[in-house]
């Protein structure tokens, strides 16, 4: 069959190498043809998954960067002590940020005034996109929800959560002083610090908390509970 003008416009790659144009060759250039643009399509869709990954990763590493590991010690030497602790730990994963590490609750006698309760104490580890004002106002907000009265300077409480380090920021305002100014004369806090985060160096002391705890000369004893 002679290649009229007619077969060589519908022809996918237009034969004109060809003077005879076989019905069975035809088709096997047509099926070229569908077979070169489904690949094309599918390297099309491949690119744009993975410009779409990238910019996920991107976005992931961004969020990522801007986490802050925040040091937060607890006590509590009234009421359902154990409980206390629980519910603040609850508290402080739904409204500050997620809890990456936690020590042993250990029990003291209370420090300052030590006519009263023993404590029961225990530090976690917290990565938060707040900043520090913020997660002061919300710590406040847990322990008054606990019931915590400021009846007078280190008296009872059913629930006391401090702020210890937030990264290596250093920080005094009329709310807050960041590193906590009493952390390497207590003993008490400074026990379930070693537990989980022995090698965290103190911004401003230029210390680790393992060696403020050998250096510790608070006397008074720590108990492992839990």
């Amino acid at each position: 069959m002679i290649c009229t003008a007619d077969t060589k416009k519908c022809c996918p790659i237009n034969c004109t190498r060809y003077t005879v144009c076989d019905p069975s060759l035809f088709k096997l250039c047509d099926q070229r043809y569908k077979f070169q643009q489904t690949c094309y399509y599918l390297l099309f869709a491949l690119s744009a998954l993975l410009r779409m990954k990238r910019r996920i990763n991107l976005s992931l590493k961004k969020k990522l960067a801007d986490l802050s590991l925040l040091v937060i010690h607890l006590g509590s030497n009234s009421g359902y002590r154990n409980r206390f602790l629980r519910d603040a730990i609850f508290q402080i994963e739904c409204r500050i940020g997620k809890i990456i590490d936690h020590s042993a609750i250990y029990e003291t006698a209370a420090w300052g005034e030590t006519d009263q309760r023993a404590f029961l104490n225990q530090a976690i580890v917290v990565e938060t996109n707040l900043p520090p004002e913020d997660v002061l106002t919300i710590t406040q907000q847990i322990e008054l929800a606990s019931g915590r009265e400021w009846r007078y300077h280190w008296g009872p409480r059913t629930l006391d959560i401090d702020l210890i380090f937030y990264d290596q920021i250093i920080q005094h305002s009329d709310r807050l002083t960041l590193p906590h100014p009493y952390m390497p004369v207590r003993k008490f806090v400074l026990v379930p610090l070693v537990d989980i985060i022995p090698h965290w160096v103190h911004p401003q002391l230029l210390l680790p908390v393992s060696q403020l705890l050998l250096l510790c000369t608070d006397e008074s004893a720590v108990v492992k509970v839990i």
